[in-house]
């Protein structure tokens, strides 16, 4: 397989319970996505039955909808207590979200978000005094990548 740039936009800051998430799209043409909205009424529900918030966490993440070839994605990572990030990974459907079952983690156009915010982390939340507002206000550039 020949790797492909693919169109990456930022989507502000969606708020899911007490947890604040960059929001993240890619696609491989560059089209808007359309149905972003229902897809983000359904996250904080996802996320408050889900394991994740069971740990100690910052109540910072982010999240990644890839409209992919072979599916489309969403991606919850939510920073927990030390240097850990955790999530959740699945494909959104007609139906809404439905959990990957396969050990998957990302693929190698999410991993451009995940680097990105791993830096941005380590930059803002892991020093003596963690600034939650410039981690959440430090996104990734729209653009091909």
């Amino acid at each position: 397989m020949k790797y492909e740039m693919r169109y990456f936009r930022q989507h502000g800051t969606k708020q899911a319970d007490d947890i604040a998430l960059k929001v993240y799209s890619i696609t491989i043409d560059g089209s808007e996505v359309q149905d972003l909205s229902a897809i983000l009424e359904d996250v904080t529900s996802i996320i408050v039955t889900s394991a994740l918030i069971r740990h100690p966490h910052h109540a910072v993440g982010y999240l990644i909808y890839h409209k992919g070839k072979e599916a489309h994605w969403l991606l919850i990572r939510l920073w927990v207590e030390g240097d850990i990030v955790a999530g959740l990974l699945g494909r959104w459907t007609e139906h809404g979200f439905q959990l990957e079952t396969r050990p998957y983690i990302e693929c190698v156009w999410e991993g451009a978000v995940s680097n990105y915010e791993r830096l941005s982390f380590i930059r803002y939340m892991m020093n003596e005094s963690p600034d939650r507002e410039s981690y959440l206000s430090d996104v990734m550039a729209d653009g091909k990548f």
